[in-house]
C-alpha cells in the first residue's frame, strides 16, 4: 500500500527535491523553473507515490466546473511540460507513469520530511568540531577527495540493497557511470564533475568480480538524453550510475542514483553536502561505516585502492584531476596541459602515486614519437615509473605504465617482461581495458593472434568506443591473410593514427589485388602528410613499385623511406615491407637483412613471414630458411609460455 506523503512539506525523489508548499522544484540543490500547473500535478502524484492519480481527480483540483477550457489539451501539455523538466519519457518512464484512459502513477521511490525535521540529506555526517580556519586552496581540494570515496561505497551500498531488497531484479554484475552532470553554472568546473567521474569508475572497476565500462566509452553519453534503456542497451550493462555535482562557495554537493536497466527503477539513490572543514578526518569515518553497512569484505589490495586519493595532497589532487580532464586529448596543445598538470601534482606531492603513472603514460607518449636524440623522454617515462611503484607498488596503472616504457626501441622490445607487467595490472585491475588493449598487441606482435584476438575482444566488451582496438582486431585478420575481413574492419576505422591505418588498409587492398587503389591511398596520404612518419607510406610504395617490375622506383621510394622513418618508435613496420620489396626484386640477401632487423625491432611475428606471398620467391634461399628457422623457434617458445 502506498504511503501518503501529504503531512511533508519537502519530497525527494532521485536527485530532485519538491517544496510542496512554496511550489518549488529544485535540481541537486539548484532550483529550476516549472510552471504552476505541472508542479501541481506533480504535487498531487508526490501526495500518494504508488497510487493512481485519475485523469478526473487532475480536473477537479486544476481545472473546477465554472473553469472553461479543453481539459484533455491542458492536461496532456502540463504532463508533458513535467516529464521535459524531470528528463523523463512516456514510453521508458522513470518518474511518471501513464494509465491510458485512467490517469497517472509516481513510480519512483520518494523519501522527505515533515516541517520539524531538520535535514532532507538521507546521510548526515556527525557534528564537525571546531578547527582551526582551513586555507582555502586546501578546503577547496579537500572536499574533491571525500566525495570521490562517498560516492564510490554509496553506488556499492545501493546495488547491494537494491537488487537484495527486490529478489525479482536480476543481479548487477556488469555498470556504466555515466558522466556527473556540472549544474554549478561554471564551465571552468567541468573538469570537476568529468574528474569525479573518473574516480567513481575507477574504484568500482577494482570491485572485482564487476565488469565496469571504461570511462572512455561512457563519456560518450555527456549532455546526451537518451532513455537509460537504450544506453544499457548498447554498452550492454546490467545497471547505470548518473548523477549531478553542484559546487557554491564553500559547500559541495554531490548526487547519485542506481538504476537498474531492464526495469528501469531506481535501485538507489543519495544526496551528499558537505563543508570544507576537517574533510579528511571525516571521510575515513563514513568510509569505514558505509563499508560495515553494505557487509563487503573487501580484499588488502581493494583497501588500499581505496585510500589512494584519500592520502594524497589536497592541491596535488586538484592538479591531478585537471591534468586527467585533458588526458584522453588528441589535441597536442590539450595533452601537454595534461602532463604539466601531472608534474605539478607530483612536485606537491612526491608521493602521489596515480600521477606518476599518468605522467609516465605523457612521457611514454612523447618518447614513442621522438627520435633517439630526444631520449629524455624515455628516461623519464622510465623514472616515472619508478616512482610511481616505489610509492604503490599494487597500482594497476603503474604496471601498465611499466609496460609501456619497456615495451619500446630503446629497451629493445623485450616482450616477455612488458606482458608480464600487463598481466600483473590485469590481476589487480581486470577492467582495465587499455591493458587487455595493449596485451592483445603484443600477442599480435608476436603472431599469437588467438590470445590476441581474446584480449582485444574483453576490451572491446569494457570499452566499445575504442577506435584503436577495432583497428587491431582488423590488422590481426590482415596478419592471417584473411584480406577482405580486413579491409572491412578497418573501414571503420579511419580516424586512427593516420600513417599506421594508410598503411594497413593499402596493404589489405595491395593483396586483394587492388595495387592502383592502394597506391592512389598512399599519395593522397602523402600530400598531407609529407614527412610520413616512419616511413610507411614509402616503403609500401616501395612494394608496389617492385612488385611492377620497376626495380629503380622501388630502390629510390626505400632510400626516402629509411631516411624519413629510421628514427621513429614503429619503424618494424617500414623494415618489414622493404624486405618485401626486396624479396620482389630478387635480392634475398638484402631482403633477410631487413627482415631480420623488423624481427628484432619488436616484430617478430612468425606466422605472417610464413605465409606472406610476398616472400615466397625466396622460401629456399639458405639465409632465408636459417632466418625462418630461428624465428619459428622463437615463436614456439612464446606460444608454450606466454
Amino acid at each position: 500500500m502506498a504511503v501518503s506523503t501529504s503531512s511533508r512539506r519537502t519530497v525527494r525523489f532521485g536527485v530532485f527535491e519538491a517544496d510542496l508548499r512554496s511550489g518549488e522544484l529544485r535540481k541537486s540543490g539548484t532550483r529550476i523553473k516549472l510552471q504552476e500547473q505541472p508542479f501541481q500535478v506533480l504535487g498531487m502524484l508526490l501526495e500518494r507515490p504508488g497510487d493512481v492519480v485519475t485523469r478526473d481527480e487532475l480536473r477537479q483540483k486544476l481545472w473546477p466546473a465554472d473553469t472553461f477550457v479543453d481539459f484533455d489539451d491542458g492536461l496532456n501539455t502540463a504532463v508533458k511540460k513535467l516529464r521535459d523538466t524531470l528528463g523523463d519519457s512516456a514510453d521508458t518512464p522513470r518518474f511518471i507513469e501513464t494509465l491510458p484512459k485512467r490517469g497517472y502513477r509516481f513510480i519512483a521511490p520518494v523519501n522527505g520530511r515533515d516541517e520539524s525535521t531538520a535535514s532532507v540529506i538521507p546521510v548526515q555526517p556527525a557534528p564537525i568540531p571546531p578547527t582551526a580556519a582551513t586555507p582555502p586552496w586546501r578546503s577547496r581540494a579537500l572536499k574533491l577527495g571525500l566525495l570521490g570515496a562517498v560516492v564510490v561505497l554509496g553506488v556499492l551500498l545501493g546495488m547491494r540493497t537494491g537488487t537484495g531488497d527486490n529478489p525479482a531484479l536480476a543481479p548487477v554484475r556488469s555498470i556504466a557511470v555515466l558522466p556527473l552532470e556540472n549544474l554549478s553554472g561554471d564551465p571552468s568546473q567541468e573538469y570537476l564533475a568529468d574528474g569525479l567521474t573518473d574516480a567513481l569508475t575507477t574504484n568500482l572497476a577494482q570491485t572485482a568480480p564487476l565488469r565496469v565500462i571504461s570511462r572512455t566509452s561512457a563519456m560518450n553519453y555527456k549532455g546526451k538524453r537518451k532513455p537509460v534503456q537504450d544506453i544499457a542497451r548498447e554498452l550492454n550493462v546490467d545497471a547505470l550510475v548518473e548523477g549531478s555535482v553542484v559546487r557554491s562557495g564553500e559547500r559541495i554537493r554531490v548526487s547519485a542514483q542506481l538504476i537498474h536497466a531492464a526495469t528501469d527503477q531506481h535501485l538507489w539513490a543519495q544526496s551528499y553536502e558537505r563543508d570544507v572543514a576537517d574533510l579528511l578526518a571525516l571521510q575515513d569515518e563514513i568510509a569505514q561505516s558505509v563499508a560495515r553497512e553494505i557487509r563487503v569484505q573487501l580484499n588488502p589490495e581493494q583497501r588500499r585502492s581505496m585510500a589512494r586519493l584519500r592520502s594524497a595532497d589536497p592541491q596535488a589532487y586538484d592538479h591531478y584531476l585537471r591534468g586527467r580532464f585533458y588526458s584522453d586529448s588528441k589535441n597536442p596543445a590539450e595533452f601537454e596541459i595534461s602532463v604539466r598538470e601531472m608534474e605539478q601534482a607530483v612536485a606537491l606531492d612526491p608521493g602521489f602515486a596515480p600521477a606518476w603513472a599518468q605522467l609516465a603514460r605523457g612521457y611514454s607518449e612523447r618518447a614513442f614519437w621522438s627520435r633517439p636524440q630526444e631520449s629524455q623522454w624515455a628516461q623519464k617515462a622510465t623514472q616515472a615509473v619508478e616512482k610511481a611503484l616505489s610509492a604503490d607498488p599494487d597500482l594497476p596503472e603503474a604496471h601498465l605504465a611499466r609496460a609501456n616504457v619497456l615495451w619500446t626501441r630503446a629497451n629493445r622490445f623485450p616482450h616477455e617482461k612488458a606482458i608480464a607487467a600487463e598481466k600483473r595490472a590485469l590481476a589487480l585491475n581486470p577492467n582495465l581495458d587499455e591493458a587487455h588493449h595493449l596485451l592483445g598487441m603484443k600477442y599480435l606482435h608476436l603472431g599469437l593472434f588467438e590470445k590476441g584476438e581474446r584480449e582485444m575482444q574483453t576490451a572491446l566488451t569494457l570499452n566499445p568506443a575504442n577506435v584503436g582496438v577495432r583497428y587491431r582486431l582488423a590488422v590481426n585478420q590482415l596478419y592471417q591473410g584473411n584480406y577482405q575481413q580486413a579491409a572491412a574492419g578497418l573501414m571503420g576505422t579511419r580516424g586512427y593514427i593516420p600513417s599506421l591505418w594508410t598503411y594497413q588498409m593499402a596493404t589489405a587492398l595491395f593483396h586483394l589485388g587492388k595495387k592502383e587503389e592502394a597506391a592512389a591511398l598512399l599519395n593522397d596520404y602523402l600530400k598531407e602528410h609529407p614527412m610520413d612518419e616512419g616511413g610507411v607510406a614509402n616503403a609500401l610504395l616501395a612494394l608496389i613499385a617492385a612488385d611492377a617490375g620497376d626495380h629503380a622506383r622501388a630502390q629510390a621510394f626505400i632510400r626516402t623511406a629509411i631516411e624519413k622513418g629510421k628514427d621513429f618508435g614503429h619503424f618494424h613496420h617500414t623494415a618489414f615491407t622493404i624486405g618485401e620489396a626486396y624479396a620482389r626484386m630478387h635480392r634475398p640477401a638484402d631482403a633477410v637483412k631487413w627482415l631480420k632487423f623488423a624481427a628484432e625491432d619488436g616484430f617478430p611475428c612468425y606466422p605472417l613471414y610464413a605465409r606472406d606471398p610476398n616472400l615466397d620467391g625466396m622460401r629456399s634461399d639458405p639465409q632465408f630458411v636459417v632466418f625462418m628457422s630461428t624465428l619459428r623457434k622463437q615463436w614456439e617458445h612464446y606460444r608454450a609460455t606466454l
